[in-house]
């Protein structure tokens, strides 16, 4: 009688400590009602995750030496951020010989822009290359004549058959402004394919601003807010962009 008695008793000291131990776990892992806690952005598939970049099919040869050439086997120690009014700036990485926007530093995905900058603040007429492999749809693209935080920028945004919208727009950036300066239709650009590589091409010279993809003129428009200045690669603090072999070389009015 008395076993039995122990044994129910020390069945009734399991079952409350298990009930103690649930509770602490509960208490420890439990989220004030007013707090957020942001979920990360996870890429569409593992082929768009760091390291699965394809090959980026290069530029053509050159009959004269680049004021700039980089294919980011040096690093980025020549490369900066561009002073932004996000909380956190954004995160850029070298993976295989690409540069790849990872996020902002935080390690978090945000829609921020994502630009990092190099050249010089004296450069005024050039052409500007740059093969980009974008993966996520969200804006990608290039800036130039860099001064400050003002700059020229082509966006560029993936397609959608679902809506109508321009897919790249020519915009000056002064800050917090954004001027959009020319949008081409997507019956005239319907916008990138997700992974896949692009080579865009940007000729300023004077006020004169035009803009390829691959073989197509998006952009010849006129304006002149800004003369001189570096270049940079654009993305979204997304995780969604890399980029490759970057190449500048002075206009025919530069020479």
């Amino acid at each position: 009688m008395k076993r039995r008695n122990l044994l129910a008793l020390v069945a009734v000291l399991a079952v409350a400590c298990v009930a103690l131990i649930g509770a602490a776990a509960v208490a420890a892992f439990d989220v004030p009602p007013a707090t957020v806690v942001p979920a990360q952005r996870e890429p569409a598939d593992d082929s768009q995750m760091p390291g699965h970049y394809p090959e980026a099919p290069g530029l053509s040869q050159l009959d004269q030496a680049p004021l700039l050439s980089s294919d980011f086997s040096d690093g980025l120690s020549a490369w900066k951020g561009i002073a932004t009014t996000a909380d956190t700036p954004s995160k850029w990485v070298i993976v295989n010989g690409k540069l790849v926007q990872n996020g902002n530093g935080a390690d978090m995905w945000t829609d921020d822009a994502a630009v990092l900058l190099r050249g010089d603040n004296a450069w005024t007429n050039y052409d500007y290359y740059a093969q980009v492999y974008p993966t996520a749809g969200s804006a990608v693209g290039l800036v130039w004549r860099v001064n400050g935080n003002s700059y020229y920028r082509v966006s560029l945004y993936g397609s959608n058959s679902a809506n109508n919208a321009d897919k790249a727009m020519l915009e000056l950036v002064q800050g917090d402004n954004v001027t959009t300066l020319a949008s081409a239709p997507v019956s005239a650009w319907p916008g990138y394919t997700r992974s896949q590589w692009l080579t865009i091409r940007v000729s300023t010279v004077g006020a004169r601003q035009r803009v390829w993809v691959g073989n197509t003129l998006l952009f010849d428009k006129t304006d002149s807010t800004l003369s001189a200045g570096q270049i940079g690669v654009y993305g979204t603090s997304d995780g969604g962009s890399a980029f490759d072999n970057v190449r500048v070389t002075a206009s025919v009015a530069n020479q």
